[in-house]
């Protein structure tokens, strides 16, 4: 029987990795938060969908897999173009409302969905599944 990992443990083995991968319940549309999302913003909601798979796609690959609440940036990211930044944060308010998306207490936009790999890698790391040897589990060579 393996011994349990916690949360802490898997969030700091996996703070500084680039996720390789991210799980997604599909299909999207049949998603509670994208019906919601569909039910406020219309055909708009498609858009609010590729603007959040982009912006998880970014936070994969970032320190702590989080990004920062600053539009301007945001907008530079998405469309190469900081004058595009009240349509960055039309589609950011969407996604949180939708509980897409979240503001953290650091002031920093947070993903459940990256949140959640976020911590299953940490754990697979600590593990050992994700390369080497579980700790403590070294075995003595003869």
């Amino acid at each position: 029987m393996g011994r349990s990992i916690s949360e802490d443990e898997a969030i700091e083995a996996a703070w500084n990795v680039q996720l390789p991968s991210l799980r997604l319940d599909m299909p999207l549309p049949s998603r509670s938060e994208f019906k919601r999302l569909r039910n406020e913003r219309g055909d708009k909601a498609y858009a609010d969908i590729g603007v959040w798979l982009r912006l998880c796609s970014i936070a994969t690959s970032r320190r702590g897999h989080t990004l920062p609440l600053d539009y301007e940036q945001l907008a530079q990211w998405l469309f190469g173009s900081v004058g595009k930044s009240t349509i960055v944060a039309e589609h950011v308010n969407a996604l949180i409302a939708a509980d897409l998306a979240f503001i953290g207490a650091d002031g920093s936009l947070y993903f459940p969905t990256v949140e959640n790999e976020f911590i299953r890698y940490g754990k697979m790391i600590v593990g050992g599944s994700r390369g080497g040897r579980p700790r403590g589990k070294k075995k003595r060579r003869r």
